[in-house]
């Protein structure tokens, strides 16, 4: 896991959800994070970091292919 990107909650929000980051994604996804959703989180206090491969499997966007070409 150390050379995987990992995403602070407001870049998960931007790549999960249509309407990006704002209080109410922000709180979804802080629920979905505690009630065990994502296998691999990583806390630093009281920020949270997911890795990319787990918003991948929600259907997040994966923007690493279009940086590549």
């Amino acid at each position: 896991m150390a050379n995987q990107q990992l995403l602070t909650i407001r870049e998960a929000c931007n790549e999960l959800f249509s309407q990006g980051y704002n209080e109410t994604t922000r709180q979804r996804l802080r629920r979905w994070v505690q009630a065990g959703q994502f296998q691999k989180v990583l806390w630093d206090g009281n920020r949270c970091y997911i890795p990319r491969s787990e918003i991948l499997k929600l259907g997040g966007s994966d923007d690493t292919e279009k940086a590549v070409e």
